[in-house]
This record gives structure tokens, sequence and C-alpha cells, in this order.
């Protein structure tokens, strides 16, 4: 298999980049206090409200495709690191309906880790052909009928339990995660799935680990995505 670089434009938006950069534009505003940091957060929390905020799926879409319609793709990330931007915002019961959402709909597990998948039922790989290659046995198979659990994405979840008052279930996520240790890291699935997870350790779930272990000592202070 031949990975090929396009070199164009990206026309398509993503809601996960957007609660990225609403983040740090706040954050860089706070540093500064240049009104542009600021007036960009809010511009880019705004869009993400009117436009990719799904009332009916209770969570925010993964984004806009090329054609400018919304992508109906379901993905955890926009559940609960939407349920952390809308409690950045002010909106705490729709955080409640986002998480409650990464709760019911990507609750997963495999190899005895409780967590959370990455996607609801979307196919593992989104070329046909690709999927026919690096899963000949399940070529038809979607993300609800794959034994998977993420740790970044586990972790994002406890994250914005733990900011909700939920302390408790935080706690059960992390625990889950902890069973996925390897020497002074946390791997990073259960499984490998070639060119998008590795169940080996890595940097992402590693530093979210730390960030649920800095987070519990006060969940309520300054810090990662709490402006």
């Amino acid at each position: 298999m031949v990975e090929i670089y396009q070199d164009r434009s990206v026309l398509w938006v993503s809601t996960e980049h957007n609660i990225s950069s609403y983040f740090f534009l706040t954050a860089l505003y706070q540093l500064t206090q240049e009104p542009r940091y600021g007036t960009r957060a809010a511009e880019v929390s705004d869009r993400l409200m009117a436009v990719l905020w799904q009332p009916d799926v209770g969570q925010f879409a993964t984004g806009l495709k090329e054609d400018g319609t919304l992508n109906g793709d379901r993905a955890l990330d926009c559940a609960s690191w939407g349920a952390l931007f809308l409690l950045a915002r002010g909106e705490k019961e729709k955080a409640k309906i986002a998480i409650e959402t990464a709760d019911r709909v990507y609750a997963n597990e495999d190899c005895g880790v409780r967590g959370h998948r990455p996607y609801h039922a979307e196919p593992i790989y989104e070329d046909p052909g690709v999927q026919q290659l690096l899963l000949p046995k399940r070529p038809e198979a979607t993300w609800k009928d794959l034994p998977f659990v993420w740790s970044e994405g586990s972790l994002g979840v406890a994250l914005a339990h733990l900011r909700l008052g939920n302390i408790t279930r935080a706690n059960e996520i992390v625990n889950e995660m902890e069973k996925l240790k390897e020497g002074d890291g946390i791997k990073y699935a259960t499984r490998d799935l070639p060119y998008i997870f590795s169940a080996g350790a890595s940097v992402a779930g590693t530093a979210w680990h730390v960030i649920l272990k800095e987070a519990f000592t006060d969940p309520r202070a300054k810090g990662f995505w709490n402006p």
C-alpha cells in the first residue's frame, strides 16, 4: 500500500481542530491581553455552537465536508472535548448531555479494559479498498462491531466527568486506563490497527494520564482547557 500526499488546500472543517483552536486562542489572549486573540476565540466559539452543535444527537458534528454540508460521522472527541468546550462557555447542561452521549455511544471493552472507542458506526478505514486490504477477514466491520479501547479518548471523557463533578466516574475511567501501563507510559490502544492506532506506549495516552492526575489535585483550578 502506498500513501500519497495531496498538495492542496484543506477544504473540510474539523470540529476537533476548532475546539483546540478556541482553547489556544483563549489562553493566548489571557497571556498577552491582545484583543484580537479574544475576538478570534469568540468567533470560533460562536460558529461552533451555531453550525456544529447537534441537539438531536447530543454532541457536536465531526465537522463540515468539502461541499459545506455536515459530516454525519460520530466521533468521541466531539462529545468529550465538546463537553469541555461547553463548560468553558458556561453551557453546563449541554456539557452534561455531551458527556452522557460519550458514555452511552462510545463505551466499549477490550482485553479486560473498559473505556471508549473513537467512533460509533463508521467503517474502520474510510476507503473500502484499504479496509479490504488491512482487514481481509472483516471487510464490512464498523467501529461498533470492533472490541477496542482508546486511552487518549477515554481519558478525555474522564477529564470532562471530573470538571462536571463526577469524580467517581472519572476515577473509574482512569483506573481502567492504568491497566494499559507499559513501562513509564500508557498504551495508545488495546490493539493495533495499521496506520491509525498502535497498542504501544504513546505520548498521547501518557500525556492525558498526567493531565488527569494533575486535575484530580484540584478539579476547579485553572489549567489545561479550564480557562
